[in-house]
């Protein structure tokens, strides 16, 4: 059996999907909350992300024809920018960006697992590389991301660390 809850007003509401018997182990990587919606993506043995409506307080898997599904239901992180793109990290591959009816791949960027934006809307990604997995292809570290390219900060800082999971702004 596989669930969990969200703690709203002091009463917990909970999740559980009784049909799902051979999980693992589920990582949810963060949440992103609209006006009527609270998505929650997700990062191993996952299938599809999962929606929250807390005004009916009911939970229900994301449809897979649903555009944050392209290319990944393996999420790392999810960023909303002062623009109005939604930007979702794509496991090991980089992030997703949603800009109106529009879908952006930068795979250029490594494992993203977190994003924030500075005065001038520039982003600042973290990135993961540990060298142990093969399927990593980029450095990681800080980047900046600006006009939808990536530029690689850990050399102009002198910053040598590639583990980077979090940034504080």
């Amino acid at each position: 059996v596989f669930g969990f809850s969200f703690l709203k007003d002091n009463h917990f509401i909970t999740f559980v999907d009784s049909s799902v018997t051979n999980r693992n182990l589920i990582q949810v990587t963060s949440f992103l909350e609209t006006d009527s919606l609270i998505y929650l993506f997700t990062y191993y043995d996952t299938k599809q992300y999962i929606v929250f409506n807390p005004y009916r307080q009911t939970f229900h898997y994301l449809d897979m024809a649903h555009h944050f599904h392209i290319k990944s239901v393996n999420s790392t992180c999810s960023f909303v920018t002062s623009n109005g793109d939604t930007i979702i990290g794509d496991r090991l591959d980089g992030i997703k960006i949603f800009s109106k009816d529009t879908v952006i791949i930068n795979d250029k960027v490594g494992q993203v697992f977190d994003i924030v934006e500075d005065e001038q809307e520039t982003l600042w990604l973290a990135s993961y590389n540990d060298d142990l997995d093969y399927n990593r292809h980029n450095p990681g570290g800080l980047y900046k991301f600006s006009g939808y390219k990536e530029e690689y900060y850990n050399s102009k800082l002198h910053i040598k660390n590639q583990e980077v999971w979090c940034l504080f702004y």
